[in-house]
């Protein structure tokens, strides 16, 4: 049967190719995807259909494992969190971190349905069922067949199927068919059933998106890059995409499904070895078809047993005679169930801790060292340790192999037989134990180089809470049943948090951790204007104005100078690689660097800024005089600083929220954001001399306080006239309307020479739940957020500033150019009032606008409000300008650079996005035609991509004709 069975597959697999190979021939590679996702989704619901019922009842009663299984699946095909990225942790550009994402994926799911097995209410059913459907001998033909010929009572067929399959029928037990196994077998036959049922469909699930990119819109359709973090030079970017590129598809397939095998085979040899160990084993399961696996050849050969450990069966009672392991092996399945919860429990737990420990270790600057190296340090450390964590398990792993195959069978009578009398741990388990606890220890390490690795471990924790509240819930003898475990235990979790991170100085902000000690009183310090203060704004225009003079062609020159404003917009890397692309541009522009002056904005655009500053900065103290390469700014930001960021979070900050005491060292995910940018690990009184003599551009970071939604503002330069807002009442003169800012170093003004430019950038960029929101060591408390909350694109400061000092800048510039550079494209929105796109949520939206209107108000407002609300600040300065110098009608002008390139707003950047961003001016026609060519665009999408880079090129050679007028 099993032969005929393996020949009918094999049938099918050699016509479904030949059909797959004469459609690819026809409609294409991406057509192909689809035809393929087609007879999967068809053959999965085939696989579905009969154990549907047992699936509802499954996510009805365990919900909290049905919503980790949804959103573990949604993450990992972009369906969730995809402007995040966090689909690209799953699909890397690495290999060796694809493989283990697909690997720690498959094992997650698996470890889901244990979970599922393990707390089932009604196991015995459960059972049943599982037995009916393997032991099933039709077809997938004859059920069809059978079908057809049942339509005609469809309807009454299908109302009886119901009333006997659904989940809340009173369940009946029912006598064995002929030629039906495996009734009465142990709770570890029961679960290896489990898993054959219900696994196979959903692993199918896991290998979908690697099959059918093209149908998965968020899904990376990229195949691996590098290796160990070292590029692979045989893979072009013209020919890195799955869904046009027929090797590159099947590589893909080959390396996602390489990790889905992997992880499947550990989870069999899991649950095998553990059963052959500790499980009750009987004669009728040694060849039972239910229980059979095509890896259980190879596990016998790891964990092999003798004849007679399938002989012993069990007749009499105890005390006629009974043997000591027959007396175990008639162990009651309560109790093999808590043995192998107490298995599953620590064997996560453990990974988990070792997990937590070596983050510490490794992850933690207890130098307390600030710059470059020891912000490098950390991460060359993990990266070691993750290497050594694979050298420590594959050791392990081969160690755990010599010795089941030597001493398995005399383990398990010493552990079945202390299990009997109480004894503790023999030789042989201990050395059992130390094998299993390398493994846990190389699992552990190794798994500090994969994001996926960190929350599948944080997952499984929470489904091993998940079936601790449910054990509890069932056996727990309770006074007080109308308020059972399962809500009693997360309500004191509520609490236990609440008073574990109820201190707003727990997580402190790095360079101010001596300041929580004596927290500043904030309104007395913005009323009395109190503390050191940079030099004066004005003092350094004026330095400035001499520095480019001296420094044109021929010596001092009697023209003005020219004064470029830069204010860029946030988006994490999207925004930071293409504010890098458009300064390398300007760049080119003659005394470019001599004559911007200021630089504000947001979130990502800001790094990008930031890495510029630090560069001017670097090459002036050095006196380097070389011309700069092309790219040089770009690749001194790095493309993932995501990784790190989940690692701390889920490894660091998670634990560490159930820790009460406050920290004294600055580390949470927000540092780790931090470490990723070592260029930024310079402070601000490095860049003060050189700022002050006007050498370099002032660069001004304005994130947000929570509490009343004003800027704090820092920077090396005197702004107190954008932290008050005053003027004329009508029974008052030069009255104070509002403290409309803050200044940091008036705050905090001996932190300057510890505060770094890479804490300033995080501050700004602290997008919750990325980066955690800080409270400043101020009387009150205030959070820091994202400067993107008040204005994400820095017009509101570089507006302020140049409306300040107008008249100077009439005095002594030829012109004033504010250059913005934005991350989307926002000018079509911004004066159009076209229709939205039809869709069932708007017609939701309009049938219930009474409950919808606020939250669409308010989302609406933090964007759209802010663009209008800097066009008419600029409108006005406009007008200013063209009435104070009417000669001269493009004194002051703005220029735009927006990126109309879909790249996703992340920390993490694929090097095809890197790509597309480099081609933001489409400068080179060819090139950047084989680069869009690379993936697949619709005939609008390509238009509109050749028009926004050509808006972009026409926008930068206006600039440049202003600026070789001045």
């Amino acid at each position: 049967m099993r032969d005929r069975l393996r020949l009918r597959r094999y049938s099918a697999l050699v016509i479904l190719s030949i059909v797959s190979l004469a459609w690819w021939r026809m409609y294409g590679l991406s057509s192909l995807q689809s035809f393929l996702f087609c007879m999967a989704v068809v053959w999965l619901g085939f696989q579905f259909f009969f154990i549907l019922d047992i699936v509802a009842a499954f996510a009805y009663t365990n919900v909290l494992l049905a919503i980790l299984v949804v959103l573990f699946y949604s993450m990992l095909s972009g369906l969730t969190a995809s402007s995040l990225g966090v689909m690209n942790l799953f699909w890397h550009e690495d290999l060796t971190t694809r493989i283990a994402a697909a690997f720690f994926s498959t094992v997650f799911f698996a470890l889901m349905f244990l979970a599922a097995f393990l707390t089932d209410p009604r196991k015995l059913e459960t059972q049943q069922r599982l037995l009916r459907y393997l032991n099933d001998k039709r077809t997938l033909t004859q059920i069809i067949a059978e079908n057809v010929q049942w339509s005609r009572k469809l309807v009454r067929l299908v109302w009886a199927w119901f009333l006997e399959k659904r989940w809340r029928a009173d369940f009946k037990a029912e006598e064995v068919h002929n030629g039906e196994t495996g009734l009465g077998s142990s709770v570890q036959d029961d679960m290896k059933r489990f898993l054959a049922v219900f696994f196979k469909p959903f692993w199918w699930f896991l290998l979908l998106p690697a099959v059918a990119p093209a149908v998965y819109a968020y899904v990376p359709r990229t195949v691996p890059t590098k290796l160990a973090g070292y590029r692979l030079p045989w893979i072009s970017p013209s020919d890195n995409n799955v869904t046009t590129n027929g090797i590159a598809w099947i590589v893909g397939i080959l390396v996602w499904g390489l990790g889905i095998f992997a992880g499947r085979f550990a989870i069999w040899v899991y649950v095998e070895v553990n059963r052959r160990l500790f499980g009750t084993l009987k004669p009728e399961s040694r060849n039972d078809p239910t229980l059979w696996s095509r890896f259980d050849p190879i596990i016998s050969a790891i964990c092999p047993l003798p004849e007679e450990a399938w002989q012993l069966t069990v007749r009499g009672q105890v005390g006629e005679g009974l043997s000591a392991e027959r007396e175990s092996d008639n162990m009651s399945r309560k109790v093999q169930l808590q043995q192998t919860i107490i298995r599953y429990a620590s064997s996560i737990f453990v990974v988990y801790f070792f997990g937590v420990i070596f983050n510490a270790l490794l992850g933690t600057d207890w130098t307390d060292g600030r710059g470059r190296f020891a912000s490098t340090m950390p991460e060359r450390l993990i990266s070691i340790g993750g290497w050594a964590g694979v050298a420590v398990f594959l050791i392990s792993l081969l160690g755990m192999i010599q010795f089941l195959r030597k001493h398995a069978w005399a383990l398990r009578e010493e552990v079945r037989g202390n299990l009997d009398r109480g004894e503790k741990a023999n030789p042989l388990q201990q050395r059992h134990l130390a094998l299993a606890l390398g493994l846990g220890v190389g699992l552990a390490l190794a798994g500090l180089r994969s994001a996926v690795f960190q929350v599948f471990v944080v997952l499984s924790v929470v489904s091993i809470i998940s079936i601790a509240i449910d054990r509890f819930s069932d056996t727990w003898n309770w006074p007080l049943r109308a308020y059972p475990l399962r809500v009693l235990i997360p309500f004191a979790l509520v609490l236990v948090l609440w008073w574990t991170n109820s201190s707003p100085s727990k997580l402190r902000i790095p360079g101010l951790e001596g300041a929580y000690n004596r927290r500043v009183a904030i309104q007395k310090v913005v009323d009395e204007r109190v503390g050191a203060s940079p030099d004066d704004d004005e003092d350094v225009l004026k330095a400035w104005e001499c520095v480019v003079r001296t420094s044109a062609p021929g010596g001092l020159s009697a023209s003005k100078p020219k004064l470029a404003v830069l204010a860029v917009s946030g988006g994490a890397n999207r925004a930071a690689f293409w504010t890098a692309e458009v300064i390398e541009k300007l760049d080119s522009l003659p005394g470019f660097r001599t004559q911007l002056r200021l630089i504000t904005g947001a979130s990502g655009g800001m790094v990008g800024t930031a890495h510029y500053v630090v560069a001017l900065n670097e090459s002036l103290q050095s006196g380097a005089t070389s011309q700069p390469r092309p790219g040089w700014l770009v690749d001194r930001i790095p493309a993932d600083s995501l990784s790190p960021v989940v690692r701390q979070w889920m490894l660091g900050d998670v634990p560490l929220s159930f820790w009460p005491a406050d920290q004294g060292h600055s580390w949470d995910r927000g540092v780790a954001l931090e470490r990723a940018w070592p260029m930024l690990r310079v402070n601000f009184q490095s860049l003060a001399s050189l700022e002050r003599q006007g050498r370099i551009p002032s660069i001004v970071f304005s994130p947000m306080l929570v509490e009343d939604g004003r800027q704090l503002l820092i920077s090396n330069l005197n702004l107190g006239f954008l932290s008050h807002a005053r003027g004329n009442l009508l029974n008052s003169q030069d009255h104070v309307y509002s403290y409309p800012a803050v200044e940091f170093f008036k705050l905090f003004p001996d932190e300057v020479s510890c505060f770094e430019i890479a804490t300033a950038v995080r501050l700004n960029a602290s997008f919750p739940y990325v980066s955690p929101a800080l409270y400043l060591p101020t009387d009150p408390y205030r959070r820091v957020v994202d400067a993107g909350y008040y204005d994400n694109y820095g017009i509101a400061v570089a507006a302020s500033w140049i409306y300040h000092h107008r008249k100077w800048l009439m005095e002594h510039a030829s012109g004033v150019v504010l250059i913005q550079v934005r991350a989307y494209p926002k000018q079509i929105d911004r004066k159009s009032l076209r229709e939205h796109e039809p869709s069932v949520f708007n017609g939701l939206s309009r049938a219930f606008q009474f409950a919808t209107s606020p939250a669409e108000g308010a989302a609406n407002s933090r964007d759209a409000a802010t663009l209008f609300r800097n066009d008419q600040v600029l409108d006005a300065l406009d007008k200013w300008f063209k009435d104070q110098v009417p000669r001269d009608r493009a004194f002051f002008t703005t220029v735009l650079f927006e990126n109309v390139l879909d790249v996703g707003m992340t920390w993490y950047t694929t090097a095809q996005e890197l790509a597309l961003i480099k081609i933001g001016f489409g400068e080179d026609p060819q090139e950047a035609r084989s680069i869009v060519d690379s993936i697949l665009l619709t005939a609008e999408q390509m238009e509109h991509y050749s028009s926004g880079m050509e808006k972009n090129r026409s926008a930068f050679k206006e600039l440049q004709r202003w600026w070789s007028q001045r």
